[in-house]
């Protein structure tokens, strides 16, 4: 139903666009997943895929019926202010491809991150193989699409880029490896990051180049792994580790767990330097998965927690408790990391937070997802999911604007970003239909992405 005629689907949703945003849905007939969503100052719109069968990019830019060389490949799409498709770019190699995050840089080009097996190549260049199991990757495009560089790390162990940000001079990449990494060289020799337990985290600073400036890893006897960072207004950035059972900042300084992933927030200079750390967690479980930095330089950290618990934040215990299976929790931290007031946010079924953003005036965008009814702010919505939802939470007043994305099965955000005049881009996956101002979307296979420019109620 959905691509009987592509051009008519295209003309519909294009038509739309001023009333109420734009949806694209690029899918094969296998699972497919969308990750990471960056966002140009024209109004181009950036997004990543996964797919695990042939995909016809004609549509989009790219070339027809490509079929991915090994188990799944990676791509990478930019779409005009009006929803229409400008390009498609190919991340793939022999083995399996996997894209976690993208960023846009200040010189204009997007760079993807993740992992992959075997080999890789950017839209059929040269191929760079991996060292061991899984290697990370960094792929660079110029804003035409044309391919910029291409960057890998490795080990012999499991090695992942979870997020990549945009520095001053570069990006800024992070994630997790196992045993021993190499990262780029220092000097004449290779530069090797050494894992303290079985797997560390790590954060890596790349030049615009796409050559290593530094790297470094972050870890204790457990394992740990870098999930999320953000850029900053002052040309730094933070990024969010989880760890297990401790992670030495350096020779001196070491940070205890109280108990299974346990957040660790560092914040860096423009510098690439350590400029101050906060901990937080409890003594069982923690689930913390996003992090950015609002535009007064405050730090939000969010994720989800199940029944009381008593979260130990910038050195205060916080009595918590959810009112469904799963709550989300938000705490936002001080630039200097010292303090941090921490909220709840659910209802009485199971609630998730996936993504936050920074929204202006000292606001941020939060994603996640509910399977029952969930009041944000003024508005409440039915029961029915799970269902996606973004709310602009503001720093005093809380959620003062929010909607809902659904369809006939599940929704899933996993890339968020300010658009333009108060609205977002949103990147996610659905099943079945989609729920669309324009009218439902089919899926084509049993889950597909899609990426949406929509506006916010209040």
């Amino acid at each position: 139903m959905r691509r009987i005629i592509v051009a008519t689907f295209v003309a519909l949703v294009v038509g739309a666009a001023n009333a109420a945003g734009w949806t694209r849905t690029p899918a094969t007939r296998s699972h497919d997943l969308a990750f990471g969503l960056a966002a140009a100052p024209d109004g181009t719109v950036y997004a990543g895929t996964i797919f695990q069968a042939r995909f016809d990019a004609s549509p989009y830019g790219g070339a027809s019926r490509v079929l991915p060389q090994g188990r799944n490949d990676a791509w990478l799409f930019a779409f005009a202010r009006d929803g229409a498709p400008r390009w498609t770019r190919r991340i793939g190699g022999a083995g399996l491809t996997e894209l976690r995050d993208i960023a846009r840089g200040a010189d204009g080009r997007v760079v993807a991150a993740g992992l992959f097996l075997d080999e890789i190549t950017h839209d059929d260049g040269v191929a760079l193989h991996a060292i061991g199991g899984a290697d990370a990757f960094v792929a660079a495009f110029e804003a035409s699409g044309a391919p910029a560089w291409l960057a890998t790390f490795g080990g012999k162990g499991a090695d992942v880029a979870f997020a990549v940000a945009p520095a001053r001079d570069g990006f800024v990449v992070a994630g997790s490896f196992e045993h021993a990494m190499r990262v780029g060289a220092d000097g004449a020799a290779p530069r090797v990051l050494r894992a303290a337990g079985r797997r560390d985290a790590f954060v890596a600073r790349l030049d615009a180049s796409g050559r290593v400036v530094d790297a470094s890893a972050y870890g204790g006897p457990g394992d740990d792994r870098a999930v999320a960072l953000a850029a900053a207004p002052d040309g730094g950035h933070v990024v969010l580790i989880l760890h297990q059972g401790g992670v030495a900042l350096d020779d001196r300084v070491r940070i205890a767990a109280r108990g299974l992933d346990d957040a660790l927030v560092l914040a860096f200079d423009a510098a690439g330097g350590v400029r101050a750390s906060a901990t937080f967690g409890h003594e069982g479980p923690d689930v913390w998965d996003a992090i950015t930095v609002a535009d007064d330089g405050h730090v939000w950290v969010g994720g989800s927690f199940v029944g009381a618990r008593a979260l130990e934040v910038a050195g205060r215990t916080r009595a918590l408790r959810s009112a469904g299976s799963s709550d989300v929790v938000l705490a936002r931290f001080d630039p200097s990391l010292g303090s941090a007031r921490v909220e709840r946010l659910g209802n009485d079924a199971a609630d998730t937070l996936s993504r936050l953003a920074p929204a202006g005036s000292g606001a941020v965008y939060a994603a996640g997802s509910s399977s029952g009814a969930m009041s944000l702010g003024r508005r409440r919505y039915e029961s029915g999911g799970p269902r996606a939802w973004v709310a602009r939470i503001d720093r005093d007043d809380g959620v003062v604007a929010s909607l809902r994305i659904g369809a006939d099965g599940i929704t899933q955000l996993t890339g968020l970003v300010a658009y333009e005049r108060g609205r977002v881009a949103l990147a996610g996956l659905y099943e079945k239909s989609l729920h669309d101002p324009a009218g439902g979307i089919d899926a084509l296979g049993k889950t597909d992405p899609f990426v949406a420019v929509r506006a916010l109620d209040r």
